[in-house]
């Protein structure tokens, strides 16, 4: 894997590079162009063959401008210009303009281009040379900026494709991983419970069959009949729940409702979602991939859940859904108990090692930190931007 610094030192390199091209070809045009006009314009003889009329005089202009923007491009170098904020970049390109037309026009002095110019005349080439070299190296800047934003962009979106990418192999371990453990739960509990109420039954029928049926047969059919109540609403409703969550087609915000709604009558519970998860956010169409997204989060609330209820002896829940503002907009879960507070094996918990590693895996993540209630705070967050690759996924709307 390339090291951050080493991208970042190849970065300014070719933020540099594009700078220096761009801004030396313009003051190259320039040097040129400049020096052919005043040559054969206002050609001043230097002493030379006449019949070359103005060309050593063009030739020096050229050399006298050629150093002048070596000497601009120079100082760029000499500043790291690419690395400074726009506002000292500005300034460095005024500074730097300024005295190369100093520099330039004092050249023109030195070597006989100008031997005594006239105010007029130092004026037009001292305010020239800061205009030109002024536009050449905004121009400069503005090239390499864009290109730095464009690469940005492109590097955003790979991340993009690769989490996206990431998250779709995590929903495959994920599947695997629940289709292994509702296996475990049917092979165990499940099995075990349904051969004892098997059992029982096949007493009662004994006892009918030798007409020997009494009182006590009712209340063994009774506690068969609950029994069975039992595994529907808690194995077989566990199970259901292990392998797709309630609710979550329909919506995250609706799915999180569903899930505090499971949570016993003796615990206090507050709830809130924010206005600004809408139905943009949380639409009722949902692709493989969004799910994917929305069970990250619900996972996440499960488990804070859980912990706060079975771990820290909680007697007050509060769930929040919130979507920031700005470029970068995020989905934050978070949710609070008054439990017993932070443990030392808290942040070694395993379902809270799961739930963690879903969230990066599209660019998120959970932290746990002291609740205001004297519990334990549990905060989970997702980029909006991360739900875009994953609208394509298998059974999406794409």
């Amino acid at each position: 894997m390339t090291d951050s610094r080493t991208v970042s030192a190849q970065d300014a390199a070719d933020d540099m590079r594009r700078l220096l091209f761009t801004a030396g070809v313009v003051l190259s045009v320039f040097s040129i162009g400049a020096a052919a006009q005043s040559a054969f314009v206002y050609h001043v003889p230097l002493g030379f063959d006449p019949a070359l009329d103005g060309l050593p005089s063009m030739a020096l202009r050229t050399v006298v401008n050629l150093a002048a923007g070596a000497a601009a491009l120079g100082s760029c170098i000499w500043a790291r210009l690419p690395r400074l904020p726009l506002s000292r970049q500005l300034l460095v390109i005024v500074t730097v303009a300024v005295v190369v037309a100093v520099l330039r026009h004092g050249l023109q002095i030195v070597t006989g281009v100008y031997l005594r110019p006239t105010p007029q005349v130092s004026a037009i080439e001292l305010v020239s040379t800061v205009v030109v070299v002024f536009l050449s190296l905004v121009l400069g800047l503005m090239i390499m900026r864009s290109q730095a934003n464009l690469r940005a962009q492109e590097r955003a979106a790979v991340e993009q494709r690769l989490r996206a990418a990431s998250a779709l192999a995590a929903l495959a371990e994920e599947e695997l991983r629940v289709r292994r453990s509702v296996a475990e739960n049917l092979h165990g509990g499940l099995q075990g419970r349904m051969v004892m109420v098997g059992v029982q039954l096949d007493r009662v029928i004994e006892r009918w069959r030798a007409g020997e049926v009494d009182e006590s047969d009712r209340h063994a059919l009774e506690h068969v009949r609950g029994e069975l109540e039992t595994l529907r609403e808690r194995e077989v409703r566990q199970a259901s729940h292990l392998l797709y969550p309630a609710g979550v087609d329909t919506g995250l915000a609706y799915a999180l409702t569903q899930l505090v709604r499971r949570i016993p009558p003796q615990i206090e519970v507050e709830m809130h979602i924010d206005d600004a998860f809408d139905e943009e956010l949380d639409g009722n169409t949902p692709s493989d991939g969004i799910v994917i997204w929305r069970v990250a989060l619900l996972r996440a609330a499960e488990e804070a859940i859980s912990n706060a209820l079975l771990h820290g002896a909680a007697s007050r829940i509060g769930v929040r859904l919130l979507v920031t503002e700005g470029d970068d907009p995020r989905v934050i879960l978070i949710v609070d108990d008054d439990g017993t507070g932070i443990s030392a094996e808290s942040g070694r918990h395993r379902g809270l090692a799961l739930s963690d590693e879903r969230l990066r895996r599209l660019g998120g993540n959970q932290r746990l930190s002291p609740s205001p209630w004297g519990g334990v705070r549990l905060t989970a967050e997702l980029p909006v931007h991360a739900q875009e690759p994953l609208r394509s996924a298998p059974g999406g709307n794409s």
